[in-house]
């Protein structure tokens, strides 16, 4: 059955308030002397953060609280949600950004749009593999359930699991270390 939980958007926006400023908050127990250890993006993210007022994070606070309501009304009525993982395949890093730490934010808030719900309000969820895209890369489906409600989720994953079928990528790397063109 269909189910729906309003305001999405703004439950992303209450999960970086949320997270973010809580980064923050935590990161200055390094104090300035680290900070240069930081990337640049890591850096300005900081900077950006301390823009957060605190009637931003209490406000965000309320829209957890709201977004704990919705998922638990809509939970009544089934054991789990199922969304997409992620709305799309794993993006390409650009060369920059495996040696600066490079971050597209738009592809991020993207990519997190299913999982940031269950991280906001700390229901229990799990991702799974359930097949591959058109550029064979993994596609997963996420279950989110009650809370204290684990053992359903692991259940529902197993069974789900049970009939995915595997392929290797036709590029892999094992945990043995040798790099490979997908043949075994």
């Amino acid at each position: 059955m269909d189910v729906t939980v309003p305001d999405l958007r703004l439950i992303a926006i209450a999960h970086a308030v949320t997270i973010h400023t809580e980064m923050a908050a935590n990161m200055e127990r390094y104090g300035r002397r680290h900070r240069r250890d930081f990337s640049l993006t890591t850096r300005l993210l900081l900077a950006n953060v301390r823009a957060i007022r605190s009637s931003d994070y209490v406000q965000a606070q309320r829209v957890r609280r709201r977004a704990i309501d919705e998922f638990h009304s809509a939970l009544t009525c089934s054991d789990v949600i199922v969304t997409p993982t992620t709305p799309i395949t794993a993006p390409a890093i650009s060369r920059y950004g495996l040696s600066d730490a490079e971050l597209n934010f738009g592809q991020v808030v993207e990519v997190m749009r299913f999982i940031n719900p269950a991280n906001l309000i700390g229901f229990p969820a799990i991702s799974i593999p359930c097949g591959y895209g058109c550029r064979g890369l993994p596609v997963g489906l996420q279950l989110i359930g009650r809370p204290w409600h684990e053992n359903t989720l692991f259940r529902m994953a197993c069974a789900a699991d049970s009939v995915v079928v595997r392929q290797r990528p036709s590029l892999y790397f094992d945990l043995l270390g040798e790099a490979g063109n997908g043949s075994r």
